[in-house]
């Protein structure tokens, strides 16, 4: 189990290249001196197989182009943060602060999904991503208070660093919202039901992400006749994404009952990406009865410098209106097989 957990972090989480003083291998092993001369074959051997083994288990991930789009796509998505898009049409303002994750998956087929282990490691490169903002505030103001009528804009900004169970994160989320409500509100006797009407929506977003993790792989050991090494590698891993999105979005919304909140609309983002994935790899190795021989090191980085630049959607939300005091769930599916799904508190006034 521990093997198969970690042919998947190994393939969604790097990219391997590998360089050494061997032009078709990644270990470099210091001189030898072990106690028995006589058994210096064997060590050789045992080390020789060793490589083999986890030469064999990596080559897999040593270009990786479809996982670095699949990350810039998922930046994209998640941009998309403290959405205000289903309580268009306040009076005078709207204030929220939202948390997003954004996924790029591999197949829109459920059954794609069984022994996705399996896939992962026979194949080393899959159309897959992830993002997460941790946070990110938005306040939107109604241009109608300076004379400009149906006329609203929003700015939002989120930036934080910290570090949670062996994750280090570093984040950053700004961006410009302006929409036009083209179609009035329109409400039924004493408030039953209310309908938002219509807004289109655009802007201008920018976010980077950045996911430092430390991962201990498993172990390998081999024995040769009276030799044995074993090799305990551990990687750290570098994720690094980020992205310009433009949103064009055509949306409404419904509040009945004072209460429930349902929204829907749909558009495109027009996005810019792009993702780094750095490996740093070290592992000792030790042969026994030679005590300390060696070490192995590997390193390696994969890039992706574009995303899909049109990304058409779906767009959905529910929540609940408690007064100025709102609570919502936004969530979108984009037709390359992405989406989004975020929380969102806040006020409307």
């Amino acid at each position: 189990m521990k093997k198969r957990i970690a042919l998947i972090l190994l393939s969604i989480f790097t990219a391997v290249s590998f360089y050494s003083v061997d032009a078709n291998a990644w270990l470099y092993v210091q001189a030898l001196n072990p106690q028995n001369p006589a058994i210096q074959a064997q060590i050789d051997a045992a080390i020789n197989q060793a490589y083999q083994d986890i030469y064999s288990q990596t080559i897999l991930y040593q270009r990786q182009p479809r996982l670095a789009k699949g990350f810039a796509n998922a930046s994209a998505y998640s941009s998309n943060v403290a959405t205000q898009r289903g309580y268009q049409g306040y009076d005078l303002f709207a204030l929220t602060v939202g948390a997003m994750i954004g996924g790029q998956a591999p197949s829109r087929s459920l059954s794609y999904y069984n022994n996705i282990d399996e896939k992962l490691q026979y194949r080393g490169d899959l159309y897959a991503g992830a993002a997460f903002v941790p946070w990110t505030a938005q306040i939107g103001l109604n241009c109608g208070i300076f004379g400009v009528e149906d006329l609203y804009m929003a700015v939002k900004f989120g930036k934080n660093k910290f570090h949670y169970s062996g994750y280090a994160i570093d984040f950053m989320n700004i961006g410009l919202q302006v929409n036009y409500q083209f179609m009035d509100q329109r409400k039924a006797p004493i408030g039953i039901f209310l309908w938002r009407g219509f807004s289109l929506g655009s802007g201008l977003y920018y976010q980077y992400n950045k996911m430092d993790m430390q991962q201990n792989l498993y172990n390998v050991t081999e024995n040769v006749g009276a030799a044995i090494v074993v090799v305990r590698p551990k990687f750290q891993f570098k994720i690094h994404t980020s992205s310009y999105v433009v949103p064009l979005e055509l949306t409404t919304a419904v509040r009945i009952l004072w209460i429930l909140n349902f929204s829907l609309g749909g558009g495109a983002d027009f996005a810019m990406a792009e993702s780094a994935i750095k490996i740093r790899g070290y592992s000792p190795i030790i042969v026994f009865p030679a005590a300390f021989p060696g070490a192995a090191f590997a390193r390696g980085e994969q890039k992706g410098k574009h995303c899909n630049p049109v990304m058409p959607k779906l767009i959905g939300g529910v929540g609940v209106n408690l007064g100025p005091v709102i609570v919502d769930v936004p969530m979108t599916y984009y037709f390359v097989n992405g989406f989004n799904l975020g929380l969102s508190v806040g006020f409307v006034w």
